[in-house]
């Protein structure tokens, strides 16, 4: 999504070298647009490319901090993140006279020139004036405003997320000069070094421009209102071709569609393309009418002959084949996620289901009928393996049955009259029944962008039910972490044994370390020093442990009479307490960056408010925002609270308007617990016995 205009092609093209695959070129339409140099088939390499550049965000530096504060209190367009990025593209001379701010990195000049290259013609001057007050409170370089707007931009329409942890962001240059379609005829993808690797989706011919999706495979199989939001929302795009170009008429039992005033033809027929390679449409919204038709034959005829609807679906199949070839790229090997919903609906649950009479997976299973104990609310952009992980691991206790609308509603059959009435439709009657809800994020956006999702937390909140979020087993994560601590606690004992035998004595020092270590890992909230302190904490253990002298404490009749060795064991116990207490504060570590990865996920393009989900049908969405009416702002905050504290329940969320900070509240801590009922009770039971025996 690059400039529009002449005045810098050549230079484009300069950065581009001779051996370009692509040249970029100028659309009256479209602004700069890349085209093929030579045909390529499907499949097949049309380059690949490292990053121009790759900005990390720096939750630990004063001034990411300073942003944050400044975009929550002063409103500004964009999110943090993006001022950030802008700000560490910028060279020594555009600070000059004022020093660099603390944390940011300088460029050179010649990369901030093609990183400005890519800067879409600003056509919101007026946001500079406030990017200046900004800088100013910052007190960074106003003078440089303009220059960091426009990188602000390049940032914003162009970079890709390539890392989690922390997160980073990438600007590809050629790259950015594609064109976004949602039916591209390129797809890319970035392997584990960051390269960009561009290939075929369909044959390319000698001139044809080369274009790819902004959309994530899973967003391309949303509804054109969706993907209309989510380009306005993430790229500003607001020019989409129309879905209807074409009138639709009804010729007997057969639907044909029609261009404006022309005669009609045989849909079904057009559909029968042999290959992705040889059939090509003017328009993707021709293609997705097709679909919508052919979706429509297969439902007027489900009571014809076998022959005549195995036919309809091969046609269908080949139809949809031609809109989105092999979106979802799931690796067959990936036991982490694997595909997503989507993908199992339209492959498995539906072709099953509808040899059974096109009853829903749930009732095929049990015709009976089974009670609702709990509630699943998703957005089916997860792979199953991961929505099934998250479920198992945080199946609440005493539940047996679960509601699931992907298993739970007829997929092959029109259930449009049951969403007439929100309030009495299979998602609310379920949630009514169920004791709770089970919320289960996704790595590609917040459920709460999707609408109906919202219903679900309004109804949740109605009810006075509880709502947790689902989250996977991190077992592996925590052995690995107790593992690592370990080894440095052993690591301490031999240090300790050096010591020993060295006659050095270091106490009281170790025990400060202890102390200190401890108590700063228990009230910060930075993982990485959390995991360092516990580390330092369980090395100094494992010095002492070995290092310790025993102290044998006079009481009011003069020296203790207990056993020197008895002593020794006690007071060892309590350093191998102090051990376990460090071992238990990394796997509450490891839990609170799982749960606050988990809590991301939710918050991923939520804007705060249900009231900017949204709805692939327009009628459901007035239907469902009539219905929630005045009480949009209790149904964000028992969302708020949900992200906050971890779960939202009305107790919860009373203590929390009264005031009462209920972070994490909702999260379960081992270490203090643990500490105190195992290790410290054996302790006392030990000094009990010898008080007993002597």
């Amino acid at each position: 999504m690059a400039a529009d205009g002449r005045e810098d092609l050549k230079e484009v093209r300069e950065a581009f070298g001779d051996g370009s695959a692509v040249d970029c070129r100028v659309s009256e339409t479209k602004g700069r647009i890349l085209v093929a140099k030579s045909s390529f088939a499907v499949g097949e390499l049309i380059y690949v490319e490292p990053p121009l550049h790759i900005i990390q965000e720096d939750e630990a530096c004063p001034t990411y901090l300073r942003l944050e504060a400044l975009a929550s209190a002063c409103g500004l367009k964009y999110a943090a993140r993006w001022y950030w990025y802008a700000l560490n593209c910028l060279t020594a001379s555009d600070f000059d006279p004022e020093p660099p701010l603390p944390g940011c990195c300088i460029i050179s000049e010649g990369l901030q020139r093609q990183l400005l290259l890519l800067c879409t013609p600003d056509e919101k001057a007026s946001a500079v004036p406030a990017l200046r007050s900004l800088l100013a409170e910052l007190s960074g370089p106003v003078q440089a405003a303009e220059k960091v707007w426009k990188l602000l931009q390049v940032w914003k329409f162009n970079s890709f997320e390539c890392g989690e942890d922390p997160v980073s962001s990438a600007v590809y240059f050629r790259t950015s000069f594609h064109s976004h379609d949602c039916n591209p005829n390129a797809s890319w993808t970035a392997n584990s070094k960051d390269l960009l690797e561009l290939r075929a989706r369909r044959c390319i011919d000698v001139g044809e421009e080369v274009t790819i999706s902004y959309l994530s495979d899973e967003e391309l199989f949303e509804a054109t209102s969706e993907r209309r939001y989510r380009l306005e929302l993430s790229k500003e795009l607001q020019q989409l071709p129309s879905l209807c170009p074409f009138d639709v008429q009804w010729e007997g039992d057969r639907q044909l569609a029609s261009d404006a005033g022309g005669p009609g033809r045989d849909v079904v027929s057009d559909c029968t393309a042999p290959s992705p390679c040889t059939w090509s449409v003017e328009r993707t919204a021709e293609v997705l009418q097709k679909e919508e038709l052919l979706v429509r034959l297969y439902r007027q005829h489900s009571d014809s002959d076998l022959a005549v609807r195995l036919d309809l679906a091969r046609r269908f199949a080949s139809a949809a084949e031609q809109i989105f070839p092999r979106t979802d790229r799931f690796v067959p090997s990936d036991d982490l996620y694997g595909p997503n919903i989507y993908t199992v609906n339209k492959q498995y649950i539906m072709p099953v289901t509808v040899e059974a009479g096109k009853v829903s997976w749930a009732l095929m299973r049990h015709p009976e009928g089974l009670d609702c104990d709990v509630f699943i609310s998703h957005a089916w952009q997860e792979g199953v393996f991961e929505f099934l992980s998250k479920v198992l691991h945080s199946w609440p206790a005493g539940s047996r049955h679960v509601w699931c609308c992907m298993l739970a509603n007829p997929q092959n059959l029109d259930i449009s009259s049951f969403l007439q009435s929100p309030s009495n439709s299979p998602f609310a009657q379920a949630l009514k029944a169920s004791s709770c809800v089970l919320v289960v994020p996704n790595r590609h956006c917040s459920i709460y962008t999707r609408l109906w999702c919202g219903y679900e937390a309004y109804i949740a909140h109605e009810e006075g039910k509880v709502i947790f979020i689902a989250r996977p087993s991190y077992s592996n994560h925590i052995g690995a972490a107790l593992i690592s601590a370990t080894l440095v606690g052993l690591t301490g004992m031999l240090c300790g044994a050096f010591l020993l035998l060295r006659r050095c004595e270091l106490h009281p020092i170790p025990l400060y370390a202890i102390t200190t270590s401890a108590f700063i890992s228990i009230n910060i909230n930075h993982y990485r020093s959390r995991m360092l302190l516990n580390r330092l904490g369980a090395f100094t253990c494992g010095i002492v442990l070995l290092e310790w002298t025993t102290v044998n404490f006079d009481g009011a009749q003069g020296p203790s009479r207990i056993p020197g060795i008895i002593l020794c064991v006690e007071q060892r116990l309590l350093i191998l307490a102090a051990l376990s207490f460090f071992l238990l504060l990394e796997t509450d570590r490891v839990n609170a960056e799982a749960r606050a990865w988990e809590a991301e996920q939710l918050r991923r393009g939520y804007q705060g408010s249900i009231a900017h989900a949204t709805c692939s049908d327009a009628a459901d969405s007035a239907r469902i925002l009539g219905e929630i009416g005045g009480k949009m702002e209790a149904v964000d905050y028992a969302i708020h609270v949900l992200l906050k504290a971890g779960m939202s329940s009305p107790t919860l969320r009373e203590i929390a308007r009264a005031g009462i900070d209920v972070e994490g509240a909702g999260n379960a801590v081992m270490a203090f617990p643990v500490v105190a009922l195992v290790p410290l009770n054996l302790e006392t039971l030990w000094s009990t016995y010898v008080d007993m025996a002597s």
